[in-house]
């Protein structure tokens, strides 16, 4: 690529192609994920979670399906330009999480290929729940050249979504505290929470707490409950030089 000019746009500085660069922060929009399984050469759909809650440093806060906003017409595209992707770099019998920005400008595009994954965290136990399949069965499936596995009664019903909570603080994580209060608070269907002890840095995401919510569908519900969660929830953070903390999971609901 150092042998060819890069595209230039308008309103934004030069890219200079002898240093490394981030493709999405040249580029503006909504972006999304996306979940499949190859078998074959036949793309599975799995789910579109939209990406609805960022923030800076592009931290991933909120993931929603369906997408919040988008007409059934754009989605069919989105997957359309996803599936095109995956058969250009000929992935096959595998899983596959893709991710696109709809920029104004360029229309839905890639900005990250993950093959041989889902996406990270708690996404794959949710999906697995909303459309009732054993991921990491048909993931190891996929790899054996065995028969798909079969379907379940899903578990959770959509609209569904995941929360993400960090403490964005240096520390040493030794416990969550409001766990039950979150557990019990209307459209929350699970809770996840991160190993402790955990060695924080004020900018990764280490020490991440997750909620699964159902049956929240618009945006603004679904930053109201953000925001309950975020008032309740309560990190027992240690500083630098401080020990005798045993490892323990938090509980999760």
């Amino acid at each position: 690529m150092y042998d060819h000019t890069l595209v230039e746009l308008p309103g934004l500085p030069p890219v200079e192609p002898r240093r490394t660069l981030l493709v999405e922060a040249l580029m503006t929009g909504e972006e999304y994920s996306f979940d499949l399984l190859v078998r074959d050469g036949a793309v599975g759909r799995l789910m579109i979670l939209d990406k609805f809650l960022m923030a800076e440093r592009y931290l991933e806060c909120g993931f929603a399906y369906p997408p919040l906003d988008r007409s059934p017409e754009w989605q069919e595209q989105a997957w359309r330009t996803v599936e095109a992707t995956v058969g250009a770099l000929g992935l096959d019998n595998t899983v596959a999480h893709v991710e696109i920005m709809d920029d104004p400008r360029l229309g839905p595009t890639i900005i990250e290929v993950n093959p041989a994954r889902y996406g990270g965290g708690v996404l794959p136990r949710m999906i697995g729940g909303a459309v009732g399949l054993d991921l990491n069965a048909e993931l190891v499936a996929l790899a054996l050249g065995r028969p798909p596995t079969p379907r379940r009664e899903p578990t959770l019903s959509t609209p569904i979504a995941n929360l993400c909570f960090y403490p964005r603080q240096p520390g040493m994580l030794v416990g969550v505290r409001g766990i039950e209060k979150i557990a019990k608070l209307p459209g929350v269907a699970a809770v996840d929470g991160p190993d402790v002890p955990c060695r924080l840095s004020a900018d990764d995401e280490a020490g991440q707490f997750n909620v699964i919510t159902q049956g929240v569908g618009t945006r603004e519900e679904l930053l109201a409950v953000y925001r309950e969660v975020e008032a309740r929830l309560e990190w027992d953070i240690r500083w630098a030089g401080w020990k005798g903390v045993k490892r323990r999971p938090v509980p999760a609901g």
